[in-house]
Parts: structure tokens; sequence; C-alpha cells
């Protein structure tokens, strides 16, 4: 499960990072990020509770719903330029900083 996971946070970032470098067309891959966050959401109950106790899991799980709520200004704004600004000043950098940090702690987990 882990090392699906890890696959899925690393497209997801893959993912922005398009969106990021093509506003217009990139619609389609937003919703697609949207779903593969929805299926991250859905791993974090069984991190939670394969993990029972560990505080570290609890704080990842914390963290991404932080990053989520970055998510719906996406369809509130209209201008390009500020769907550009939302992705790489605040989104891009909250997932970034919790994908580094998720990673880091899965790790010793995830065999390669």
């Amino acid at each position: 499960m882990l090392e699906q996971y890890n696959q899925l946070v690393h497209t997801v970032s893959e993912g922005l990072e398009f969106v990021v470098h093509n506003i217009e067309g990139g619609q389609q891959v937003f919703e697609g990020i949207l779903m593969s966050m929805e299926q991250l959401s859905l791993s974090h109950e069984q991190m939670l509770w394969f993990f029972d106790g560990k505080e570290e899991v609890e704080v990842i799980v914390q963290d991404f719903h932080a990053v989520v709520q970055l998510l719906p200004d996406w369809f509130t704004i209209e201008a390009e330029q500020e769907k550009h600004s939302l992705l790489n000043e605040k989104v891009v950098p909250a997932y970034e900083a919790w994908k580094n940090n998720v990673q880091q702690f899965i790790k010793p987990y995830v065999t390669h």
C-alpha cells in the first residue's frame, strides 16, 4: 500500500507542476489531481489505523488537509494569472513541503 501511496504522492506533484506551466489547458489535469488527492485522503484513514499512535502520521494528515483547503480557490478564480499565482505561490509550495515530510516518514517502510 505504501509503495502505491508514494507513487501517487509523486504523480500529484508532477500534475501540479504540469498545471502551473499549462494553466490554459490544465483544468482536466487539475480535476485528475483532485481525484488523486481524494485517494490519498482515503489512504490516510488506513495509515492512521496501521501506524496507530504515531504522532507523525497525524501531523501528515493534518498538513495534507491544510493543502486541500487551498484548492477550492481554483474554482472561484477566473483569471488565469491568478490561478497560476495560487498554484505557484501557495498550493505547490505547501504540497511539496508536505510531500517531502510524508516521503521521509514512509521511506523506511517502502522497499524498492
